[in-house]
């Protein structure tokens, strides 16, 4: 049972801190439209570090009612794995998250885990990166 929850841990916690550092500080951006438009480059750059001038991207902070979600990706496993799901690998604290909100059972699923991953970490369709 520890080694599972190891395990959980070490594919969970990457994963939510790249999406805790994305989601930040901002409003001024419309959010119908994801991923978030590039900003363009507001500093200066001249030859020397004198003339030039740093412009560093703001923050994006998510809306005040904004709701908490939780991204599980697991490598090598399929949706009937979990008993969440009516496999036979129990899994009660994922049985007691799903408990509690909402379950999604339609995936897509690639043949390798690098496009999903890329997917992840850039707002991107896979067929777009």
């Amino acid at each position: 049972m520890p080694k599972r929850i190891t395990y959980f841990i070490l594919a969970v916690f990457p994963i939510a801190t790249q999406i805790s550092g994305a989601v930040a500080a901002d409003t001024e951006w419309d959010r119908s439209v994801l991923p978030r438009p590039a900003q363009p480059f507001e500093g200066v750059a001249k030859r020397t570090l004198e003339g030039s001038g740093a412009a560093f991207i703001q923050p994006v902070k998510a809306p005040p009612d904004a709701p908490n979600i939780l991204l599980v990706l697991i490598d090598d496993a399929g949706f009937g794995n979990p008993s969440t799901f009516g496999g036979p690998v129990a899994t009660p604290t994922l049985d007691k998250l799903a408990a509690g909100g909402l379950r999604y059972n339609r995936f897509h699923v690639t043949a390798l885990c690098s496009p999903t991953r890329a997917a992840l970490l850039s707002g991107r369709n896979l067929v777009e990166i």
